[in-house]
């Protein structure tokens, strides 16, 4: 449409299209931290640097924090209504895939 900012489908670090739509949502309120750290960086490498991954947790979680900062990648967490926290992380730029 004429006067509509052009949005290209963005591509993977290989440049080529995602295989699954992102954002997406880990759902690891079941999980153990060493096993949230695990599916967040195997999710990361699924999508382009910059983009989101989202991850739902029971308690907030600190641990998963820390090990993401050692890994170059961003997050931010905020406790949900209904007492669980949902964090939002992000692979940076210059940071190669895991």
């Amino acid at each position: 449409m004429k006067g509509q900012p052009h949005s290209p489908t963005p591509l993977d670090d290989r440049g080529a299209a995602p295989a699954v739509a992102w954002p997406t949502e880990l759902d690891a309120r079941g999980s153990a931290p060493p096993n949230q750290l695990k599916a967040v960086l195997a999710a990361l490498t699924a999508i382009p640097t910059g983009y989101p991954q989202f991850l739902r947790s029971r308690v907030e979680p600190t641990q998963l924090l820390r090990a993401l900062a050692v890994h170059a990648v961003s997050a931010e967490t905020g406790e949900l209504p209904d007492g669980t926290w949902r964090t939002v992380v992000r692979r940076q730029a210059a940071t190669p895939p895991f």
